[in-house]
């Protein structure tokens, strides 16, 4: 068994919101490039000095879930390609078919990560309008809502269950 621990060796006191850990799998992988390996959310104060935090800290594998597993939340990874005019500035939408039911859509948010440009990796969280079970998964789409284009981007997306539950891929 593999265990997973992030630490600190400064001074400062960190205290992550998201960590998320992923390996990559060769070049044309069916599965996709990213391997998801660990995740925590928000695992608490990491610091050197005892009253602030502790200097290192697990992090739980993640776990394929079953069917009927319930996912809410969506973390995406993104890799934008590195060519010419690969990046964008426009809104980028999730977009999940679901079995007998309306798709569910999360939109992706700005963060303080340069988003979706050139030669870069993003990690984003979202929140899908509709809970579903694994079962139901029809399929999955991105859509740019703008009117540049977003060169071909690789993609990796874990699926979450509510709050206190168990990470899914």
């Amino acid at each position: 068994m593999v265990r997973i621990e992030l630490a600190i060796d400064g001074s400062d006191m960190w205290v992550p919101e998201l960590v998320f850990v992923w390996g990559e799998r060769p070049a044309r992988d069916p599965r996709g490039p990213f391997l998801p390996l660990a995740m925590e959310m928000r695992p608490g104060a990491l610091s050197t000095d005892r009253d602030e935090g502790r200097p290192a800290r697990p992090i739980s594998p993640v776990q394929p879930g079953t069917s009927d597993t319930i996912i809410r939340d969506v973390l995406l990874i993104t890799e934008t390609a590195d060519a010419p005019d690969a990046g964008t500035d426009s809104t980028v939408t999730l977009e999940v078919d679901l079995l007998d039911s309306q798709p569910s859509e999360a939109e992706l948010p700005d963060s303080p990560q340069a988003d979706l440009e050139r030669a870069t990796a993003n990690l984003y969280q979202g929140v899908l309008a509709t809970a579903f079970t694994r079962d139901r998964l029809q399929g999955l789409r991105l859509r740019n809502t703008g009117d540049d284009a977003w060169g071909r981007p690789s993609v990796a997306l874990p699926l979450l269950p509510p709050p206190g539950g168990i990470p899914v891929g």
